[in-house]
């Protein structure tokens, strides 16, 4: 069961069967515990997506999307066209992208 008294004029809620938060020291033990907790989980994922970012299938899946994106963006400015005998106008920038898409 859970106990609290509010207190609106002040905004303050109170946890009356709560020892961590009616003993200040356990209250600020707790949360430098809990702040400890955060930091690892931190640092843990830093090392991961550092280990991650370094990997060879990343770097070759980053290589591939930026050759696909320069691919897109050379047929997008130079106002590639669509097959021949279609007669259609230059082509959209997702046409573009389908098209580099197909050629890799």
């Amino acid at each position: 069961m859970l106990r609290a008294r509010v207190d609106q004029e002040r905004g303050i809620v109170r946890f009356l069967d709560d020892d961590v938060t009616a003993d200040p020291a356990r209250l600020v033990e707790r949360i430098e515990s809990l702040v400890g907790a955060a930091v690892a989980l931190s640092e843990a994922v830093a090392e991961r997506e550092a280990s991650l970012v370094l990997s060879a299938d990343f770097i070759g899946h980053a290589a591939a999307k930026a050759q696909r994106e320069a691919e897109v963006r050379r047929v997008a400015d130079r106002g590639a066209r669509g097959p021949a005998g279609m007669g259609v106008a230059d082509i959209d920038a997702d046409t573009a992208e389908a098209m580099a898409r197909s050629m890799a």
